[in-house]
């Protein structure tokens, strides 16, 4: 695998320092996600972070350009994928991750830790309330105060007419 007395780990030494102490231990996760379902807890499956160091490339399959096949490769590798042709190779040949099964419980929440959150949202709701109805009376008045504005002005306006024709 390596050069002896390099500095290199086997996985077996590496996944034990990585099970054992704070310790990072870079392999093929392929290769070692057998292991770590057999050896790890399900409370150390969790605690596991996968890094991604090499970002994972896609193949293209070279044609030349202006080809007339192009279409037809192209064509073939998608119903390849939307058949679910390239899925089955890969759960085949590469072995699937561990599971962690403690994530998904949730944990409990004690009221005392949230109250101050929840006393804060009631106060806002009210605050809003209050706002509100205040608007609502503001409005309230200045329509009133419209209208009867417009009435006197009204008033006034039939007065002098009824003047002018009188005159």
């Amino acid at each position: 695998m390596a050069p002896p007395k390099k500095g290199y780990f086997s996985r077996e030494i590496g996944l034990h320092k990585v099970h054992t102490e704070l310790f990072a231990f870079h392999t093929e996760a392929i290769n070692v996600y057998p292991m770590i379902e057999q050896t790890f807890s399900d409370k150390g499956k969790c605690d596991l972070t996968e890094i991604l160091i090499f970002p994972i490339e896609r193949g293209y399959m070279p044609v030349p350009w202006g080809s007339p096949h192009k279409e037809r490769i192209t064509y073939s590798f998608r119903k390849f994928i939307e058949g679910g042709l390239v899925t089955y190779q890969n759960l085949q040949w590469r072995a699937a991750k561990p599971p962690c099964s403690i994530a998904d419980e949730i944990p409990a929440v004690a009221f005392n830790t949230v109250s101050f959150a929840v006393y804060l949202q009631f106060g806002g709701v009210l605050l809003a309330i209050c706002i509100f109805m205040a608007e609502l009376v503001i409005g309230n008045r200045a329509i009133f105060m419209r209208r009867t504005s417009k009435i006197k002005t009204l008033s006034r306006r039939a007065t002098t007419q009824e003047k002018k024709m009188i005159y």
